[in-house]
């Protein structure tokens, strides 16, 4: 984001903002329960959009970093970006389950609270993206160095025309 001049809005602190969290330590929670139901994370979601469209508004570019685990969640800021014009493209991060526990057990300092068991939830739940141009989604391998995940995004956004 900082390498491409966007402005991120991160799923993670939207929703503890709108629950009145104000010292964004992660607080673990059980997969679907508290300000992680689906009426949360649809709240959550329509905030995110609010914010980008605000941001977008004014000339600024927007990333948003959020789990996305069904199509229609992704669906609904595609279609925002398609009807006020702005080019947009979905990057899916990826890695092997064994690299993502790995970081998840080292992770610390993060406003995130997922662990392993949500990762797992979570991964259940699911949902491929539906088909798509192929120049508007790009699977992004994470299970590499940073730099290299980092290479394979701009790299995308290169395509897109987006940086």
């Amino acid at each position: 984001a900082e390498r491409a001049d966007f402005h991120v809005i991160r799923s993670d602190l939207v929703r503890k903002e709108l629950a009145g969290v104000v010292d964004q330590q992660p607080r673990p929670s059980r997969f679907g329960q508290g300000i992680y139901t689906q009426e949360w994370s649809e709240r959550t979601y329509a905030e995110c959009l609010r914010q980008s469209e605000e941001l977008l508004f004014t000339g600024k570019r927007v990333l948003v970093d959020a789990n996305f685990r069904d199509d229609a969640s992704r669906q609904m800021f595609v279609d925002a970006a398609i009807s006020r014009g702005v080019p947009s493209g979905l990057l899916v991060c990826q890695a092997d389950p064994v690299i993502v526990r790995e970081r998840l057990t080292k992770r610390r300092g993060d406003v995130s609270d997922a662990d392993w068991s949500i990762y797992v939830k979570a991964a259940e739940s699911w949902q491929e993206p539906m088909p798509r141009p192929q120049s508007d989604l790009k699977i992004v391998d994470t299970g590499g160095s940073a730099e290299r995940a980092l290479s394979l995004a701009i790299d995308a956004l290169r395509q897109w025309k987006l940086f």
